[in-house]
């Protein structure tokens, strides 16, 4: 534990204060208050057999609102809360209190249970309980004998019958109701075409496009589930030297590739026209539950790298790509 006088300025001060009231005797570095012979290794021996010594009394609030600065380090003040003296760490930055007595421990764990004692003497009687509810009514006794049988009464006159009414006369027929609503159109048919024409780069890897207008989108209502069954289809075409490539071609779903693809052979072995061609064809279904979604087509020239560009969809009039769906809500 450390502890720091703040300046030779207050170390003065206190001993001129002393002096007025008491003995101070110092010697090389010792100052002594009550003795002419201060510890040789004491700055300050104070010696007493009837007084002590006050440092500042503070109540916490009032220790807690000190805010020690850098060097404050052994700072001490008796808070007189915790009736306890308390001394600034300054590594740890926070007051530590020490002497009084400290908080209670928790409780330890509980002890074996002791032998189980021996019975008490019997109590007295209780008073008789209530009667307890009748018992089942026992079994029935044989029937008797029959007696006998008496004679036979005369018989009635029967009444004459009734006259049957007339019958009603029929009303007349009702007008008739109005025509139901037609049914409703439950499937929906979708014609789609490529537009312009498009071709791609080979590039050493598949980066799909979307073919231009292969693209439809809707939305199912709450509550209800939509089957949709579509197909594509087309013809790929070589538009350079008619080394043999392959295109690449796949059904999208919400900008993800559903695993639905062809990809086409383009070669020039045994073709008699100006340009090599490929066909290509794609199946998918789906059924589809509350939501919006978007089905496209997409395609890629898919190599040899460094090979001639393909045409991967057509404009009208030449080879366009096409995309039809059918719709069952």
């Amino acid at each position: 534990m450390k502890f720091n006088l703040y300046s030779s300025v207050g170390l003065a001060a206190v001993l001129f204060l002393t002096m007025l009231h008491g003995s101070v005797f110092a010697q090389n570095d010792n100052v002594g208050i009550g003795t002419t012979t201060p510890h040789q290794n004491a700055v300050l021996d104070i010696s007493s057999t009837d007084k002590g010594l006050l440092v500042p009394r503070l109540n916490t609030l009032q220790r807690l609102g000190v805010n020690p600065t850098v060097g404050s380090d052994g700072l001490m003040v008796y808070d007189t809360d915790l009736d306890q003296f308390c001394y600034w760490d300054e590594n740890d930055a926070q007051w530590v209190c020490i002497g009084g007595i400290g908080n209670i421990g928790p409780t330890g764990p509980a002890g074996p249970a002791g032998p189980t004692g021996a019975n008490g003497a019997p109590g007295v009687a209780g008073p008789q309980g209530p009667a307890g509810p009748a018992g089942p009514a026992g079994p029935a006794g044989p029937a008797g004998a029959n007696g006998a049988t008496g004679p036979a009464g005369p018989s009635g006159a029967q009444g004459p019958a009734g006259a049957q009414g007339p019958a009603g006369a029929q009303g007349p027929a009702g007008p008739q109701g109005p025509t139901g609503p037609a049914a409703a159109n439950n499937t929906e048919t979708v014609n789609l075409s490529t537009q312009s024409a498009l071709s791609q780069t080979p590039t050493g890897t598949v980066s799909y496009v979307a073919l231009p207008n292969l693209s439809h989108s809707f939305t199912v209502p709450a509550g209800q589930t939509w089957h949709v069954y579509c197909t594509a289809f087309g013809t790929a075409l070589n538009l350079g030297s008619f080394d043999d490539c392959v295109a690449q071609f796949e059904i999208f779903e919400n900008g993800t590739g559903t695993t639905k693809l062809q990809r086409a052979y383009i070669g020039d072995a045994f073709t008699d026209l100006t340009f090599a061609y490929g066909t290509w064809s794609i199946s998918y279904s789906q059924s589809y539950g509350p939501g919006t979604y978007i089905l496209d087509v997409r395609g890629a020239h898919a190599g040899p790298n460094g090979g001639t560009n393909v045409q991967l969809a057509g404009a009208p009039g030449g080879f366009q790509s096409h995309f039809e769906l059918l719709i069952v809500k």
